[in-house]
């Protein structure tokens, strides 16, 4: 009888073992689980507010040199005055806007360059410590589309929409903005090219028409200058410009609809057999 009770109690004690093992477990899963919501959320709106963010920081930098002619003891007072660009009211030679100046750049640039920085070295993390399948799904809103050795890929897309909005606010000759942007997006334009690294045509094929449409957009801008003179030149070249775009949307939208219909297609019938079966 002893023994059966010894007996009757070591199973018991290796139940309760047994039991506690998978409660961790679950909770170390529960956990994991969690922490790659919470990630993955956090991924999303910080992409989603990248380009209103950066753009709201650094336009704090930009100012404009107007004359308001003969200086006077009047207000408003004349003379040339050097006022914010997107509030006319703000005076940029103010002390104070100057210490906003000074966050505003950290800020935009910290977080421009900070937020790609960030999940990539976090990915590197993943791949690390959990392996490259969880890593790729944790940040999948990040990684989706691309190649495995190219899924870091987006943090160059949002380098390079950081380094577009620098030069529309660091740069203040129109002209040279657009040659600056030109030469940048078409070096953008060839990098694409050469590393490929859409694993869907479909997405590759618009990457490269968007960035090809915005280059000749660019290209063609630069011709406006010379149409002063010509009403039906200056015409001419807008509907030239309007109409590329408008070609450039309708392809994105053609290829969309083309993919979305395969993809229902496809749906339609697994159901279809699963029906018959």
């Amino acid at each position: 009888c002893e023994l059966d009770v010894h007996a009757d109690e070591h199973v018991e004690e290796k139940q309760d073992a047994e039991e506690g093992v998978n409660a961790q477990q679950q909770a170390d899963a529960d956990k994991l689980a969690f922490s790659r919501q919470f990630t993955l959320a956090s991924v999303v709106i910080f992409l989603l507010l990248y380009p209103t963010l950066i753009t709201k920081c650094l336009l704090i930098v930009k100012c404009d040199a107007i004359d308001y002619g003969p200086p006077s003891t009047a207000y408003p007072p004349g003379g040339v005055r050097n006022v914010l660009y997107s509030d006319r009211s703000i005076d940029c030679d103010d002390p104070t806007h100057k210490k906003y100046v000074s966050a505003a750049l950290v800020a935009g640039l910290g977080y421009g360059i900070g937020i790609p920085l960030f999940i990539s070295l976090y990915i590197m993390y993943l791949r690390r410590t959990r392996g490259v399948e969880i890593a790729l799904s944790t940040l999948s809103f990040y990684t989706a589309g691309y190649d495995p050795q190219y899924w870091w890929w987006e943090g160059v897309i949002l380098t390079r929409k950081l380094a577009i909005v620098s030069i529309s606010v660091f740069v203040t000759s129109g002209g040279v903005q657009l040659y600056i942007a030109m030469w940048f997006l078409s070096f953008a334009l060839m990098g694409h090219l050469q590393a490929h690294p859409f694993q869907h045509p479909m997405l590759h094929n618009m990457e490269t028409l968007s960035l090809s449409v915005i280059g000749m957009t660019l290209n063609l801008a630069l011709l406006f200058p010379f149409t002063k003179d010509s009403p039906a030149l200056f015409l001419t070249l807008a509907i030239v410009v309007l109409s590329l775009n408008l070609f450039a949307i309708g392809s994105i939208l053609f290829f969309m609809m083309r993919e979305l219909k395969v993809m229902f297609g496809a749906i339609i019938d697994k159901h279809s057999d699963r029906i018959k079966n």
